[in-house]
């Protein structure tokens, strides 16, 4: 699997998680934050998706 590939699944899971975040009810009190999780792992993702794209693009020039 190659840089390309990489930055492609990190990009995937970047908007699944974003759809998910966005379908999903707000945090109850009293409960899992699962929604502020889901939030977490798109903001992760995103900038995992970000720094690979740069990565891409440092090594193509």
């Amino acid at each position: 699997m190659d840089k390309f590939d990489l930055t492609m699944q990190a990009w995937t899971i970047c908007s699944v998680a974003e759809v998910l975040h966005a379908a999903m009810p707000d945090d109850a009190t009293e409960s899992l934050p699962v929604r502020t999780i889901v939030f977490h792992l798109f903001e992760l993702a995103q900038a995992l998706a970000t720094t690979l794209d740069k990565m891409e693009e440092s090594h193509v020039h």
